[in-house]
């Protein structure tokens, strides 16, 4: 009898932690798995970016939450890393700027600043964000300029598409900024 209290005691522990069917989403193919006290999700969504891989387990009270609650948690936590990556960095143009280096400088705090050389009297400065792995900077001197940056390892990669001109410096899509560590 002792034998079969504990079976049924050990069945009761397990049951929170079997996970039903598998769900397959039409987002690129994302599997979850889900039991009362977690989920484990299998992220494959498409992005603008390619495609996200990742695996993830959700523990209670998350487990709760949405797949769509969830994706803005996860991709916007991708997006987190990369600030907190890059920020608080000085970044060097890959080619000589307007008389010396041209520096972009990323600050922590949400607002960059940059400087095309010693021969510029400009000095641009505004506030920058990370979505979807793209940088954008918006200019706030009265300027209507809005940069774009992808992230590319430790460095940024200019993307011309989109952005505005730089006052003296001919900076052209795919150019690099190195950070100066």
């Amino acid at each position: 009898k002792k034998k079969v209290v504990i079976i049924l005691l050990i069945i009761l522990f397990m049951i929170p932690f079997i996970p039903g069917p598998a769900v397959v989403f039409r987002d690129g193919g994302t599997k979850v798995y889900s039991a009362m006290t977690y989920k484990l999700v299998i992220w494959n969504r498409l992005t603008e970016n390619g495609v996200y891989h990742k695996t993830r387990l959700y523990w209670f009270p998350k487990s709760l939450k949405g797949i769509d609650e969830l994706w803005i948690e996860e991709y916007g936590k991708e997006d987190r890393e990369m600030f907190n990556r890059i920020a608080d960095k000085t970044f060097y143009w890959e080619k000589e700027g307007f008389g010396s280096d041209f520096a972009i400088s990323l600050k922590s705090d949400g607002t960059y600043t940059y400087y095309e050389g010693v021969l510029s009297s400009y000095i641009g400065m505004g506030s920058w964000s990370v979505k979807d792995g793209i940088i954008t900077m918006t200019e706030s001197t009265g300027y209507d300029f809005v940069y774009h940056f992808a992230i590319d390892g430790d460095d940024i990669i200019y993307i011309a598409g989109d952005s505005s001109k730089f006052i003296y410096a001919h900076v052209e899509d795919g150019d690099r900024f190195i950070p100066n560590d």
